[in-house]
């Protein structure tokens, strides 16, 4: 009688793969399910508008839309050179320089974007977020083909 084949080690390596890009998943979509919700919470501060008859006041955010673009704009950049140099190394991404003068524009104009939804989060709402966040999606496919000619990511 044989002996029962034991799982190979890449099977084992395949399922850990998977499971780590489950978990990733669900991660993602917590995050992307509670930061509406998160950047409603974090409008602490009061707003006020004078008007000629009246005031109005408004929770807002306590800091600058700006300083969080900033932040937060270095910190995917640092990840994503991060990623680059554990995968081909920095050098090699910069052999190509016509693809950094392509990809500028896009770059810029994904910062830009990231701070005017901020700036009109803070004027309304959570919800407000996702709907401009998901025409962000849209914008940035039709930019690719108009950049690249090729469908985007």
């Amino acid at each position: 009688m044989a002996a029962p084949e034991s799982p190979s080690p890449r099977r084992d390596r395949s399922k850990k793969a998977l499971l780590v890009q489950a978990l990733l998943c669900v991660l993602c979509c917590l995050v992307g399910a509670f930061y509406p919700t998160l950047l409603d919470w974090s409008k602490t501060a009061l707003e006020r508008e004078i008007f000629q008859h009246h005031t109005e006041e408004r929770r807002s955010f306590p800091f600058s839309p700006v300083s969080v673009v900033l932040v937060n704009d270095a910190l995917q950049l640092a990840l994503a050179l991060l990623a680059v140099q554990l995968r081909v190394g920095l050098p090699q991404l910069f052999t190509d320089s016509s693809l950094i003068w392509k990809m500028l524009p896009l770059g810029l104009i994904y910062a830009l974007g990231e701070l005017l939804t901020l700036r009109s989060v803070q004027k309304a709402s959570g919800p407000v977020y996702v709907v401009i966040a998901n025409m962000k999606l849209v914008v940035a496919a039709v930019m690719s083909r108009l950049f690249f000619g090729r469908p985007g990511p």
